[in-house]
């Protein structure tokens, strides 16, 4: 019976030895440098089941991610939400206003300075699978519940 090389040993004890790196959390520096989400406080874990079924119904995991942490496509919402915190005086005013941006953002004020550009602009939710107007409350009550 044939017995494997010292260096198929090898080779396959640093293979493993990459893998179990990897699965700890030490991969690239990209990977890395991506903030952790608090246990229980992330969209996931604050949103009702309908709601985060909503979220990713309409598509807003496409741009936003599935955490609201923003992608290459979208902006990290944990970001910009505490601005209509800080400019509305009321939490309904806060979402009335998120929700009227999420209705027509062409013609709503962005309470974002980052100076990021984005591939797209954000089309209104009345344009994004099957969405309705009166998911906008709904959504925006949601990210409003985001941690600030």
């Amino acid at each position: 019976m044939n017995r494997p090389s010292p260096i198929a040993i090898f080779l396959v004890v640093i293979g493993l030895l990459g893998v179990v790196l990897v699965a700890a959390g030490t991969g690239s520096d990209d990977e890395r440098s991506v903030a952790p989400v608090p246990q229980g406080r992330s969209l996931s874990d604050l949103a009702t089941p309908q709601e985060y079924e909503l979220w990713n119904a309409r598509g807003c995991i496409t741009c936003h991610g599935s955490e609201a942490r923003g992608t290459p496509l979208g902006p990290d919402l944990t970001k910009v939400v505490p601005r209509y915190h800080a400019k509305h005086a009321s939490r309904e005013s806060a979402r009335d206003a998120l929700a009227a941006h999420m209705l027509d953002p062409a013609h709503s004020p962005k309470l974002r300075d980052d100076g990021e550009v984005y591939p797209n602009p954000m089309p209104p939710l009345e344009s994004l699978f099957g969405g309705k107007r009166e998911d906008a409350p709904v959504l925006a009550d949601m990210l409003l519940r985001l941690p600030r």
